[in-house]
């Protein structure tokens, strides 16, 4: 029954994959180029369509505002009380309760509260042409006391002490003046906050927040007041400085959250993110030729489902284990979440709702720019992820003629193999992070965690990592982890994964000389021009490609030194192999017609020197005899062919050098003996 509906199916509509499978060689070459075509231009209308998705304009406005408030420094007291200048520090420096007054007063109210122009009022803008959609908002979230025990030998040294930061433990109770949003706690829906992962825990969107007042002086006279009271202490885990601006010159928004954490050993930890994104005039595209091109591109999705869905009902679940197969099924599931994605901020999106609304509630704004970036991020992520699968597709149509097809079976011939050495590479990996991560984590900021630890081990693959930090912590076992290193990853491993390589090249490109002449694509493809340049008149052209075509295919050679190797990779030994090439004639100087060489290879191959005299006389009653003739029957009978392609080409030779001979070749000739 299965076998009828793959029939059926495959008159209707026959696919590359399909093909292959069927071990029909002429259908798959055709199809190979009628796919090749198709997905060409999807590859170009695909590019053409979504590369302006990112904008150079976005990234301008990220780099200038990430460095109005991350690289501006400002001053502060020394830690040394003997030393009277005052140290300069930036963003990334901050690191105590001093510092982040210092730098809410002096950076962050500077740079929010620009000098008005005229008719501009003060704190609207930033660096001008970047208007506020909301004003600035801080919030803090904090925990409980009491949710850690204090050893009995230090009771005495404290009182009370606070956990490091979850949400279980979160404080909710009112503290200082309890006056205000500030000293109050409030729900997410009133700090239209959203959930965080920072660098030390994984926050709640609820908190003590409040909006920064509308002029300079009155907010540095509130930070003054904030601080006087303490609104930072032993249990503050984080501040969010959230605020968002627009640019309606380039339609570029950036969502910008400045983060202190303060972690329960002390200190403070800085972050910051920066997420810009271009709005577009019809959701996703800024001209009706790009918003055209990605409806042709969701055209061009609907016809490789179709194909997919063919594919799936002859092959079933066998689909699944074709790696080109996943990699078609993974380029239409991101096309089509890309589309689910590109309605919903069409729907969301509408020409009239307003950005400029969100100002006038900003009870609601903040969430809203939260999402919207979100959408717009996630819309570039999923297209980059698309963009990459398109382009590794290309690989599937490179086995146009016999060398690059080489190179493609030689990768899909050491995939599994390789496969299998990443899961041993990576263990090895993995190894010596934990033991970086044991050795250096408390003093090396590259091995601190177990993630950083990795992608330092992974670093030094890459002979990039800051080898005297390591040597500050222990020189000798630096030393020591270094060499090991060295020794068994890059010596042993990386080695190892070009013999894998190696080995399925040469295996691959000894079955192909073995093999039967193919068709290729680019065969097809000379045929098809041959043909065009009859159709214009060019017959001239045609015929001398023709020509040059059959003078390459007599001219294919293989010389002694590969013969030799060749044979050697056959296991067998020198003296064999020495006998071999003289019982065929075979000498140093001379080189080998690629057609003899793979019959010698056959003749070799099947008169084994495993089934020796020996062997014959043990099986003498077995029917091994009628098997080796119908080897021998074989062999002839592809002796019998080779004959005749090769007395084509020769006859074919003849024809074409009788076409560009005139017709009274002939008579003139016996004239001129005469």
């Amino acid at each position: 029954m299965d076998d009828v509906e793959n029939v059926r199916f495959s008159v209707v509509w026959c696919t590359r994959q399909i093909a292959l499978d069927r071990n029909d060689r002429e259908s798959y070459v055709k199809l190979t180029v009628r796919e090749l075509i198709v997905y060409g231009v999807f590859l170009v209308i695909f590019v053409a369509s979504f590369s302006g998705l990112h904008s150079y304009a976005a990234f301008v406005v990220n780099r200038e505002v990430s460095s109005l408030f991350i690289d501006s420094s400002f001053t502060t007291s020394a830690e040394d009380a003997d030393d009277a200048d005052d140290v300069t520090i930036k963003f990334d420096g901050i690191i105590t309760m001093e510092h982040f007054w210092k730098y809410f007063y002096n950076v962050l109210c500077d740079k929010l509260y620009e000098t008005p122009l005229a008719g501009n009022e003060n704190g609207s803008e930033i660096l001008r042409e970047n208007k506020f959609l909301f004003r600035p908002r801080a919030r803090q979230v904090r925990v409980e006391e009491g949710h850690c025990e204090i050893r009995n030998q230090f009771k005495g040294l404290f009182r009370e002490c606070y956990a490091p930061y979850e949400i279980r433990y979160e404080d909710k109770s009112s503290f200082g003046p309890k006056k205000g949003t500030q000293w109050s706690y409030s729900k997410d829906s009133e700090t239209q906050g959203v959930y965080y992962e920072g660098e030390i825990a994984y926050y709640g969107a609820g908190g003590y927040y409040f909006d920064f007042p509308k002029n300079k002086a009155d907010a540095k006279a509130f930070i003054q007041d904030l601080e006087y009271n303490t609104w930072l202490n032993r249990g503050t885990r984080a501040v969010f400085v959230d605020f968002a601006i627009y640019n309606c010159n380039i339609n570029v928004l950036c969502a910008v959250k400045l983060v202190f954490e303060f972690p329960a050993s002390g200190g403070i930890v800085p972050s910051y993110s920066f997420r810009t994104v271009k709005l577009y005039r019809y959701a996703v595209a800024d001209t009706i030729l790009s918003l055209v091109g990605m409806c042709t591109v969701v055209m061009f999705i609907v016809y490789f489902t179709l194909e997919e869905i063919l594919e799936i009902s002859y092959f079933r679940l066998r689909y699944f284990t074709k790696f080109w197969n996943d990699v078609d099924f993974g380029i239409l599931l991101l096309g089509w979440c890309n589309f689910g994605l590109a309605l919903v901020i069409a729907l969301k999106e509408r020409p009239s709702s307003k950005l400029e609304d969100t100002m006038s509630a900003p009870e609601e704004g903040y969430k809203v720019v939260e999402y919207l970036v979100a959408r717009h991020e996630l819309l570039g992520q999923l297209t980059a992820y698309m963009f990459f699968l398109v382009c590794i597709k290309v690989i599937k149509y490179t086995d146009l003629n016999k060398s690059m097809t080489i190179i493609y079976l030689s990768v899909g011939r050491c995939f599994k193999i390789v496969a299998g050495y990443l899961v041993i590479m990576a263990i090895v990996v993995t190894a010596f992070a934990v033991l970086g991560y044991c050795a250096f984590g408390a003093q090396v900021k590259g091995f601190s965690t177990v993630n950083d630890s990795l992608l330092s081990a992974l670093r030094i693959l890459m002979r990039d990592f800051d080898f005297r930090s390591l040597e500050h912590v222990d020189q000798s076992f630096t030393t020591f982890f270094f060499v090991l290193f060295t020794c068994m990853v890059i010596f042993v491993l990386l080695t190892m994964l070009v013999a894998i390589v190696f080995h399925a090249y040469f295996d691959v490109d000894v079955e192909e000389l073995l093999a039967e002449r193919k068709v290729y694509v680019f065969d097809k493809i000379s045929e098809f021009v041959d043909h065009m340049l009859l159709r214009v008149g060019l017959k001239e052209w045609s015929t001398k490609r023709k020509n040059d075509r059959l003078k390459s295919e007599l001219d294919q050679h293989i010389t002694y030194q590969d013969i030799y190797k060749i044979l050697k990779r056959c296991r067998y030994t020198d003296s064999q192999v020495e006998e071999i090439l003289n019982k065929y004639g075979i000498r140093p100087q001379n080189a080998v017609h690629e057609d003899e060489a793979r019959q010698m290879f056959r003749d070799v191959l099947q008169n084994q020197p495993g089934t020796s005299k020996m062997d014959e006389a043990k099986n003498t009653s077995n029917p091994s005899d009628v098997e080796w003739l119908v080897k021998r029957m074989n062999q002839l009978q592809s002796s019998l062919d080779e004959v005749h392609q090769k007395i084509d080409i020769v006859i074919a030779r003849l024809d074409a050098i009788r076409v560009q001979l005139p017709r009274n070749y002939a008579e003139q000739a016996q004239e001129e003996t005469s």
